[in-house]
Parts: structure tokens; C-alpha cells; sequence
């Protein structure tokens, strides 16, 4: 029996839940740079409640970008950011960036399979 034809990724919702109450996603342009000075695919602005994404990826990368900014509300919101400690400051970043690109990747990883999507999909 023949495979079914893969399915294209759904578009990015322009609001999603957090614990706290609703997140606006912004889809922009071009590439994003972090508060440090970096160039970014995606931004979590708790105080606005906000994920900004940059233009221009293939579907299953924004995806992953969308979840992973999500996860940083869903830390945030839970208060989960206290009990992922670090000697630094640098070491609780990197804690809380594991974390988010785990659940992310899972996320993502489990949509391929249920909803029998293209990982591979180039179209922006």
C-alpha cells in the first residue's frame, strides 16, 4: 500500500495560550537580534506577551522557533526558571535554553507524526 502524500504545515497562529493568559506572535522580516547583540530566530518579550519570530524559515524551523519561545512563557509563567539553577547566570540561560529546545523538539517532532507533515517542507 502506497504512503499517503504528506501535508503542509499549518500557518503560525497569530495568538497562542500561556499559563498567564494570551501570548501575541508576531511574525517579522528578516532576522531578529537578541537583547545580548545576537542575531536570533525567535524572541519571548514576558513583559508584553509576545513571541516575535524572524521571516524567512522553512515551516518546520518556525514551528520549532514558536515552541521553543513558547516554552520560555510556559517556564516563566510556571515560575520553573527558579529551580533551574547555575553557578552563573550564563549557566542558567543555557539550563533554560535546553529545556526549551527539548520540548520543542519533541513538540515538532511529534507533529511530523501525527499530522503526517513534510520536515522537510521548504516553503516559507
Amino acid at each position: 500500500m502506497p504512503k499517503a502524500p504528506r501535508k503542509r504545515w499549518p500557518a503560525i497562529p497569530k495568538r497562542v495560550a500561556g499559563l498567564a493568559g494570551p501570548i501575541t506572535v508576531t511574525v517579522r522580516r528578516g532576522a531578529l537580534t537578541a537583547p545580548d547583540g545576537d542575531d536570533c530566530w525567535g524572541l519571548y518579550l514576558p513583559p508584553k506577551r509576545r513571541i516575535l519570530l524572524a521571516g524567512g524559515m522553512p515551516p518546520a524551523l518556525r514551528w520549532h522557533t514558536l515552541i521553543h519561545e513558547w516554552a520560555h512563557a510556559w517556564l516563566i509563567d510556571a515560575g520553573l526558571p527558579n529551580l533551574l539553577h547555575g553557578e552563573t547566570e550564563e549557566e542558567l540561560n543555557r539550563n533554560v535554553e535546553v529545556v526549551c529546545d527539548t520540548l520543542a523538539t519533541a513538540l515538532v517532532r511529534s507533529m511530523t507524526t501525527a499530522m503526517n507533515l513534510d520536515p522537510m517542507e521548504r516553503k516559507k
